[in-house]
């Protein structure tokens, strides 16, 4: 899988979580079994996302900044406010 694969990183209850999106030509019948516990490989909800490319470590000052800068960014370019529901990636 590329490096440019997209990566969600989560902290919950002091767990962190990282999730690596696969290629559409991977499934749950053909990825490869993880052979780790910790590791599984699902299907996930379709919808609609919007996303913004930052580099380096991720800290909790970074991802406010670039999560208040997304929602900037959508309502200037949808122009109307964005139903934000907070998910478990943000």
């Amino acid at each position: 899988i590329a490096m440019t694969a997209p990566v969600y990183m989560t902290t919950k209850n002091g767990k962190n979580t990282m999730e690596f999106v696969l290629p559409s030509i991977y499934s749950e019948k053909n990825a490869v079994e993880p052979i780790d516990d910790d590791i599984e490989v699902y299907l996930s909800k379709p919808g609609y996302y919007a996303a913004m490319r930052f580099g380096g470590y991720s800290n909790s000052e970074k991802v406010k900044k670039h999560h208040d800068l997304l929602m900037k960014k959508l309502l200037e370019n949808l122009g109307c406010a964005v139903n934000y529901k907070k998910s478990k990636n943000v």
